[in-house]
């Protein structure tokens, strides 16, 4: 008789959590900040969590509209109710995107109005000279680099590379990598035959 009730107790506890937790609510997709060539940034609000934490929400971007939560192009902007902001990075320039956000707890997933938005257009990045900046020696340099602007695309690395002749591109062996984003950096070339042209380099 006891394991009779223990099983109709765990069965009704069950019926209970099926019929009490609902889809989350949440309301409009919201524009907060700029849409550049490789960014956007949106904003939203958990209303509700349906009787039911929270276990994920974020934002799905797609070219293509009705993006689900099955792509890997969506945030996760952790749990609870309540506004949030979600960052998009990694974005192609001059490019139509369809966006909404989603909102998961055990019921399964909810998602919030579509918009869709286009990205700027991007440009290459301006670059300044590669200056010399410090000794020289017969195996090293010093020299640097100013990225006045990254054409709207956040660069993964900028450096300086070298060769004996003339326009030397990256990837090579012979560059360095000096960080990220726009302004002046120095760079220290190392092996650098008696005869070199340098030129500094913003990567994407």
């Amino acid at each position: 008789m006891d394991e009779l009730r223990v099983r109709w107790k765990k069965q009704a506890l069950e019926n209970c959590v099926t019929v009490c937790s609902t889809s989350p609510s949440i309301s409009s997709i919201i524009t907060t900040g700029v849409i550049t060539a490789s960014t956007a940034s949106f904003s939203g609000n958990i209303l509700s969590d349906g009787g039911s934490p929270i276990l994920a929400k974020g934002i799905i971007w797609s070219t293509s509209p009705n993006p689900t939560i099955a792509l890997s192009t969506k945030t996760n902007d952790g749990p609870g109710v309540g506004p949030f902001t979600s960052n998009i990075t990694g974005l192609n320039a001059g490019t139509t995107y369809y966006v909404r956000f989603y909102v998961s707890n055990s019921s399964g997933s909810t998602y919030g109005t579509e918009i869709n938005f286009i990205t700027a257009s991007g440009s290459l990045a301006t670059i300044g000279s590669t200056v010399s900046t410090g000794s020289i020696t017969a195996t090293s340099a010093t020299s640097g680099g100013n990225i006045s602007s990254d054409g709207g695309y956040p660069g993964t690395v900028r450096g300086v590379v070298w060769a004996t002749s003339t326009n030397p591109t990256v990837p090579s062996a012979f560059s360095t990598s000096d960080g990220t984003g726009t302004g002046a950096f120095t760079s220290n070339n190392r092996v650098i035959c008696h005869h070199a042209i340098l030129r500094s380099f913003l990567r994407y």
